[in-house]
């Protein structure tokens, strides 16, 4: 009997990845979690394999674990597919996730949803499309220090709204998968 096994979902790789880590001892941060779930997706074995390796690498090198050292582990034992993000893809992204039109993004609305929306995308433009504030804000018919504004505003807002940061995590797994 043959059985297809289906990728693991992002919130079940987080959860692996907390458990195996609390099984092992080792304190995982949460942007550690957050970077080796979006780029390990294949299966739990390889979170697992991930987590070990993590821990020798700390335990041989003396450290604690950060995400420069997850990065470094991941780069020797994963290939990270980076598949070129650009503006079309973040706004449609963003606004499949929060369920509106994607010309809405394009309009003057200042309807909440959409205008954190529309920041929303300035901010992982900014982020992930490595575009040029101008340019952002040129696509969204908005002043560059519109777009400034936006990228501080949804820095200062992850620190202090664990909703919205699941809410970037997600959206940036859907552009990344």
């Amino acid at each position: 009997m043959t059985a297809e096994l289906e990728r693991p979902d992002l919130d079940l790789r987080r959860e692996v990845l907390t458990q195996k880590a609390s099984q092992d001892g080792l304190d995982l941060p949460c942007e550690v979690i957050e970077y080796i779930a979006a780029n390990v997706t294949d299966s739990i074995r390889e979170l697992e394999g991930i987590v070990v390796s993590l821990m020798a690498h700390a335990t041989v090198l003396g450290k604690e674990v950060t995400l420069d050292l997850a990065q470094s582990v991941l780069a020797n034992a994963v290939k990270i597919q980076r598949k070129t993000v650009n503006f079309e893809m973040i706004a449609q992204c963003v606004s499949d996730y929060y369920n509106i039109e994607p010309d809405q993004l394009f309009t003057k609305n200042r309807k909440r949803e959409i205008s954190d929306a529309r920041q929303m995308v300035m901010y992982l433009s900014k982020r992930h499309a490595k575009m040029p504030v101008t340019a952002i804000g040129a696509r969204l018919s908005r002043t560059h220090a519109t777009v400034l504004h936006a990228c501080r505003n949804i820095e200062e807002r992850l620190s202090l709204e664990a909703a919205l940061r699941d809410d970037v995590s997600k959206i940036e797994a859907s552009l990344t998968c």
